[in-house]
């Protein structure tokens, strides 16, 4: 799949407080305020987060300014609406240029705050930004319509690796090229009495004029279904919802993407609703990947265990071993953070198996390139499809 044009600039800019101290100072991008407070004697601040005015700041994005040089002595402060200072750590990056500031609690969601840019002496007149967060971190309003059956489209371009951080940038790519949708599922329940209750499908999509649906050519994974493919058994793991907050894991999971099938050990999913439900912050996934699910991709090297691993291996990163019920050591711990998603305007997720998109294929002709991969037999059977009935 081809990477996305992405700017250094860009990327460098998309990354943690801490990360962008490491790193040094973002390019250019756009210039926080027009009119800047003609009281103001510091160096210029070139960029900033948040912007001036902004008023759906996400509470757990990174606060930082960067000066245009580095300014003798500076200090950011985080105000509340009561004009008195949050609690939290200031860093600088190496260059003196790049100033982050952490809270050491979440800021409230829907609440007014202000960040305060001083520099030089104490006397010298702040630059104020005034924002406000986003209401993310409420509880999901009655007038949403409710979780069941909602569709989201999963937003990577904040999103950071943590863990492998060498191949954070063809991840993320690989995932957003994707198109991937999250569903819940209409069985799942809400209760508190009913924890855990939620059941989560994902799916690939494919663009439609303005929009998206549900791509009939790919098979759809449940997350929190059992080895029995279904659900309401024993062995399911479903996710607990603490409104707004959705959790999933620690579970292990296997599904099946195309002819892939993954395997996620100690898997931990984590999403944020907006209490209208438009979209979901605060997303983050960890867990143990099997890297063998990936070798049949590279027949060009033998396609046998390991191929996957040597691959990483060569860009100075180390597979781990899996343990069980599948022992080797072909395993990646995967970390990602800053996941978002939008509500798509499509209808719930459906189940799709290999037999459907055969059933699809012979009355519509699309889907060939997955056709092909099915291994068609003599008698009009399908070698790797074997629940699709044979003429």
């Amino acid at each position: 799949m081809a990477l996305p044009q992405t700017s250094q600039a860009t990327i460098l800019c998309s990354l943690p407080a801490a990360c962008l101290l490491l790193l040094g100072a973002c390019v250019v991008t756009v210039a926080p305020d027009p009119d800047p407070d003609p009281e103001y004697l510091g160096p210029a601040v070139i960029d900033l987060s948040p912007s001036p005015g902004q008023d759906d700041f996400y509470f757990q994005d990174n606060l930082w300014a960067q000066f245009e040089f580095a300014p003798t002595a500076a200090e950011l402060v985080l105000l509340d609406s009561d004009e008195q200072p949050v609690p939290a750590a200031t860093t600088t990056s190496d260059s003196g240029t790049l100033f982050a500031i952490d809270p050491v609690d979440d800021l409230q969601p829907s609440t007014d705050y202000t960040l305060e840019i001083r520099v030089t002496t104490p006397d010298s007149p702040p630059l104020r930004v005034a924002f406000s967060t986003s209401a993310h971190g409420s509880p999901i309003s009655k007038s949403s319509g409710g979780l069941w059956g909602t569709v989201y489209r999963l937003d990577t371009s904040k999103a950071t690796v943590l863990e492998p951080a060498k191949a954070g940038s063809l991840i993320l790519s690989q995932i957003e090229d994707w198109n991937v949708l999250i569903g819940v599922e209409d069985t799942s329940e809400f209760g508190d009495e009913e924890q855990p209750g939620v059941h989560l499908q994902a799916a690939l999509a494919r663009e439609m004029g303005d929009g998206y649906e549900q791509d009939p050519c790919g098979r759809t994974a449940s997350l929190t279904w059992g080895a029995d493919g279904s659900s309401g058994g024993g062995d399911d793991n479903p996710a607990t919802f603490v409104d707004p907050r959705l959790l999933l894991g620690p579970a292990d999971v296997d599904f099946t993407v195309g002819l892939i099938p993954y395997a996620i050990g100690d898997l931990n999913f984590e999403v944020l609703f907006h209490p209208e439900l438009t979209d979901i912050g605060g997303g983050s996934i960890s867990g143990l990947v099997d890297t063998r699910a990936f070798d049949m991709l590279f027949p060009e090297k033998g396609g046998q265990d390991g191929v996957t691993c040597s691959l990483v291996q060569a860009v100075g990163i180390d597979c781990i071993e899996c343990g069980e019920p599948s022992p080797g050591p072909y395993c990646l711990n995967i970390a990602i953070e800053g996941l978002r998603a939008t509500r798509v305007t499509i209808p719930p997720l459906v189940q799709h198996d290999c037999s459907f998109v055969i059933d699809h294929w012979e009355s519509t002709g699309e889907c060939q390139d997955q056709i092909d991969l099915y291994d068609l037999q003599p008698n009009g059977s399908y070698a790797l499809c074997p629940e699709h009935p044979s003429p």
